[in-house]
């Protein structure tokens, strides 16, 4: 059995690594940039209203999809 990940072995690396790569790329941009526009909107009112309704609107949702699921 060994002898046949053999061959796999760099193809797992290769994996490995583009996970990594991908994970680094969306966690440390795609998060800050979220992060940098909820805390602009946080600063106003508007900003807080909005973000209000979006949240609850999504919590109302998953809730939604929960109780038609069945869980």
């Amino acid at each position: 059995m060994g002898q046949q990940l053999a061959p796999q072995l760099p193809q797992y690396l290769v994996l490995a690594g583009t996970m990594v790569a991908i994970d680094i790329v969306v966690m440390w941009g795609g998060f800050a940039l979220v992060a940098k526009t909820l805390t602009r909107l946080s600063h106003s009112e508007r900003g807080q209203t909005i973000l209000n309704r979006v949240f609850g609107s999504l919590f109302i949702l998953v809730a939604a999809l929960m109780i038609f699921a069945g869980h």
